[in-house]
């Protein structure tokens, strides 16, 4: 009966804290402005490992309470005394250490994951690059991981330094086992420094192209033009071609204008007026090509090319100055009486009609 009681008294308390506790860190965690923030950070990151550490705790005291009520019950067994006595001297306190490690652990993990997001969102106001945040924040999280790993074993008694010292001497084998997924950890670290690209650029690799929106230890994320989310191993990022559209200095225009067969003797007039409005065009770089030239005799067109390379590099005004150039062209066609040509077809030596 009594057993049965302090059960109860230990869910009940368990149970009551831990409500208590995820109400107040909830409310804390809410506070997102000034310095105040990085103590909502903070409560953010206890949320998890608070709720987790109550049960274990709570479930380390059952079984304390279990072991104590057993050994009264059996107590002329010696070899259940035996055993009970090693749990409760030898077990009990290795997992309360366990339990205290893993909690310590989830909360600078989730403190750091924290302070990550933070800086991502005030370097995306600021348009700057979080690539390096990102890549920083996620070796420092496994550089946690495995430290609270160590720990963890050392309190259960385990002689860490001999694993790894096996880790040492069997690192060659887990290399050749683990190529694939220490490819891609390098393959980011190279990203991380070699930075080919940010979080934000346009890149195509292969058949594959869109918008990096994370870049990982293992993988990095991109977002298509239809929105799909495209996941890559960075290890493909080191064996293939990365085009980064983003980083262009200049957008190439390279247009024909195809003039009617009639309008020909008016092509050199045509296009000295063309010359004269790609030069006079400031978004066009005096420094690079800025040439209309005779393109070719079409089936139905005698073609004039305009060559350039514009300054305006996103899609958008790349494409609104093309368009007034183009429409610009179309008035200079006009002013000489000329016209654009549409595909006709002349048919020789039918019999005259009678």
């Amino acid at each position: 009966m009594t057993i049965g009681i302090t059960s109860a008294v230990i869910v009940g308390v368990a149970l009551l804290v831990h409500v208590i506790l995820h109400l107040l860190l909830r409310r804390a965690g809410r506070m997102h402005k000034g310095r105040l923030r990085w103590g909502g950070i903070a409560a953010s990151a206890l949320r998890k490992p608070v709720g987790v550490g109550i049960w274990l705790v709570a479930a380390l005291l059952l079984v304390d309470e279990g072991l104590r009520a057993a050994t009264h019950f059996w107590v002329d067994d010696e070899a259940f005394v035996e055993v009970a006595s090693s749990l409760h001297l030898d077990v009990l306190p290795a997992a309360r250490s366990v339990v205290i490690v893993l909690m310590t652990t989830l909360f600078v993990v989730g403190f750091l994951r924290g302070v990550q997001h933070e800086l991502e969102q005030s370097l995306a106001q600021q348009h700057g690059d979080v690539t390096a945040v990102q890549g920083l924040g996620s070796i420092v999280v496994v550089m946690v991981w495995v430290l609270g790993v160590l720990t963890a074993l050392d309190a259960v008694g385990v002689n860490t330094t001999a694993i790894l010292a096996v880790l040492g001497l069997s690192s060659a084998g887990l290399a050749f086992a683990a190529k694939d997924l220490l490819g891609n950890f390098f393959g980011g670290i190279m990203l991380l420094f070699n930075r080919p690209f940010e979080v934000g650029d346009w890149v195509q690799v292969g058949s594959v192209d869109g918008g990096i929106e994370r870049i990982g230890l293992y993988a990095t994320q991109l977002r298509a033009l239809d929105k799909r989310l495209i996941w890559i191993p960075n290890q493909t990022f080191t064996s293939s071609i990365v085009h980064n559209p983003s980083r262009r200095t200049h957008r190439r225009l390279d247009e024909t204008i195809g003039l009617r067969y009639e309008d020909l003797p008016k092509a050199p007039a045509i296009m000295k007026d063309l010359q004269a409005l790609l030069d006079r065009t400031d978004s066009l770089d005096g420094d690079q090509m800025r040439l209309v030239c005779f393109g070719a005799y079409g089936d139905s067109t005698v073609d004039i090319r305009l060559v350039a390379h514009s300054t305006r590099t996103g899609l958008g005004d790349f494409n609104k100055l093309r368009e007034a150039i183009m429409l610009e062209a179309a008035e200079i066609v006009a002013a000489h009486e000329a016209d654009f040509a549409f595909p006709t077809v002349t048919l020789d030596g039918l019999p005259a009609a009678t």
